[in-house]
């Protein structure tokens, strides 16, 4: 069986089970070192979870919350859920109390498997509310008491059992499982309120394989590619991507995203999927190299990099290029193994820089766009279909329109059924078949799709005119001492700008600038680092609209985080939580302004 023959997402389990032995099929990069589990192992696991489920009381329908970082078990677990008709309701540590218990009560859920580190003090309160059987990923000594502990060792030993007793009920489980079956329920975090769950069923994934068959199948020339995975499993994104990876015969190799630098050279991927925050650690990274070399090196990596971030992506190569390949760009690859054959950037706007600037030191870097409801992926650039800001064409079997307000609507058989019990938030949101998105954006005359900013983003001066903040955010956030920007404006008579520094670079500028024995709120002060960021500010402005220039700005010397309630998971800026909890900062940017009118 190949892509193309998937009616169902169990069918997955069928491709794995028929695929010659292999050692090093789902992979775990540790601290000890890489983990290896063969075809056999994750077939057998797969199966004996599933039955072990099933005589424990598990039905089609009935959710299954699942939280733990990004691993073969997450994978494996998933698979097991769906083989029964078992919905996976995917659950983030980060997410707040309330919402998870939200989650919880919603989905009447029964069973929990959680990894041994999601035990939490927040956790055990929260399953004190809402109690349920909660499934250990391993067993640890050290692990808290909760009454309706179970641990997975003795889940497969009943499956194995069970198998052992009714050989064929697994595949009768299989066999049942139908194209609008439910799959999964994603709860999106969302900005404001609680989360809305997002409601999936088989067709919607199957619709993503084969449109991602049709357009990167060429890019598997054999079994057992290499792939990393190293974004949240939590996240569609990443998870459909998995899903295809595993249809194509990929050996995966799970890993935390701050070890790339240590593990990409040893497992050599040929493709990953990245969000744009992880390329801008890898750009950043190497800028504070540049920083720190000197004589000719720094010379030389100034140069390439110039090139790099300012070449046409399809210019030809000057002889100039052909020495920055050898000296610099190569070894920029090697970080990443070396070995590269595409990485695909989603969940936010990359920059046309970085695009650039990997594309031209060799990294086949492709961009795509889409959201939790449309499974996720809408349209991506592939192979020749690349053009600068734009996220490409609409994937097969998808429609693209834009509204006569300017909003991206999308139709096809990978947008989702509803938002789980919310029938009115289901309405706005789908009309006529078409979905929502709340993205601005346009279409060219060849069909490539462009995201030109948010539409409940969009700022209005006093003046009445808007403004889009994350194109300024994005340029803005290019200087290596920021992490995060957000442009405010909205009934003000200028736009200003709270700046959050990027704290896992801070250590290395203070010593770049001899200003170590600065403490972090001291270091924003000098008069120096704030001309510096004037100087970004004002170089931004020079591409802009009158009313579109940031006139002031504040840097806040504190961390931004998904636990503070800051940010999403996805790292995405919640922007009114951040302007209710700095509404000081705003407020003293406008009254310097209003006294300075004033003189």
């Amino acid at each position: 069986m190949d892509v193309k023959e998937i009616k169902v997402m169990t069918d997955l389990i069928k491709i794995i089970r028929e695929q010659k032995p292999h050692t090093e099929y789902l992979n775990f990069c540790t601290s000890k070192g890489i983990k290896h589990q063969s075809v056999e192992e994750i077939y057998q696991l797969v199966k004996h979870i599933a039955l072990g489920l099933s005589s424990r009381g598990v039905q089609k329908g009935d959710m299954i919350g699942l939280m733990a970082p990004s691993c073969p078990n997450w994978t494996i677990f998933d698979l097991a859920f769906m083989s029964i008709g078992a919905v996976t309701v995917p659950l983030f540590e980060t997410a707040s109390k309330d919402h998870l218990l939200f989650q919880f009560k919603q989905t009447h859920m029964k069973k929990l498997f959680i990894a041994e580190l999601g035990f939490s003090d927040k956790m055990m309160e929260i399953l004190r509310e809402s109690p349920m059987e909660v499934y250990s990923f391993k067993i640890e000594a050290n692990l808290p008491e909760y009454q309706s502990m179970n641990f997975i060792e003795d889940l497969i030993k009943d499956g194995k059992k069970i198998g052992e007793e009714q050989p064929a009920l697994f595949d009768d489980f299989l066999n049942a499982i139908k194209p609008e079956d439910l799959m999964t329920i994603i709860y999106t975090s969302g900005t404001t309120g609680l989360p809305k769950g997002v409601v999936l069923n088989h067709s919607n994934f199957v619709h993503q394989m084969k449109a991602c068959e049709e357009i990167l199948g060429c890019v598997f020339v054999r079994d057992y590619h290499r792939a990393a995975c190293v974004l949240p499993l939590a996240h569609i994104y990443e998870r459909t991507l998995t899903y295809f990876f595993l249809a194509k015969k990929t050996s995966i190799y799970y890993a935390d995203p701050k070890e790339i630098p240590k593990f990409f050279p040893i497992i050599k991927p040929e493709m990953t999927v990245v969000v744009p925050r992880l390329l801008e650690r890898v750009f950043d990274k190497l800028m504070t190299k540049k920083f720190q070399a000197t004589g000719i090196e720094k010379m030389l990596l100034g140069l390439s990099f110039k090139r790099a971030l300012n070449k046409d992506i399809f210019a030809s190569r000057s002889l100039m290029d052909v020495i920055y390949d050898k000296l610099v760009y190569s070894k920029i690859r090697q970080i990443l193994g070396g070995e590269i054959i595409i990485i695909i950037s989603g969940g936010a706007a990359l920059s046309t820089g970085l695009f650039r600037f990997f594309r031209n030191v060799g990294i086949p870097l492709d961009q795509g766009y889409g959201l939790t409801e449309t499974s996720p992926i809408v349209s991506t650039t592939y192979l020749d279909k690349v053009k600068m800001r734009s996220v490409g064409p609409p994937l097969p079997g998808v429609e693209v329109k834009i509204s006569e307000e300017g909003e991206v609507l999308v139709r096809g058989a990978n947008v989702m059924l509803e938002y789980f019990q919310n029938e009115e938030e289901t309405k706005k949101s789908i009309r006529d078949g078409w979905f929502l998105t709340g993205d601005l954006g346009s279409l060219d005359e060849d069909g490539h799709l462009y995201i030109t900013g948010r539409k409940k983003e969009l700022l209005k001066s006093s003046n009445g005119k808007y403004i889009a903040p994350v194109p300024i955010e994005e340029k803005i956030v290019r200087n290596p001492l920021l992490e995060h920007v957000m442009v405010l404006g909205d009934g003000e008579k200028f736009v200003s700008a709270l700046l959050f520094p990027n704290f896992e670079l801070l250590k290395d500028n203070k010593e770049k600038r001899n200003l170590s024995h600065l403490s972090d709120e001291e270091f924003f002060q000098d008069e120096n680092i704030l001309k510096d960021l004037k100087k970004t500010i004002d170089s931004v402005n020079d591409g802009l609209s009158p009313w579109e220039r940031v006139s002031g700005f504040k840097v806040i010397v504190q961390r931004l985080s998904v636990e503070s309630g800051e940010i999403t998971p996805k790292l995405s800026m919640k922007r009114n939580v951040i302007k209710e909890k700095y509404k000081s900062y705003i407020d003293d940017i406008y009254r310097k302004n209003e006294e300075e009118d004033e003189t």
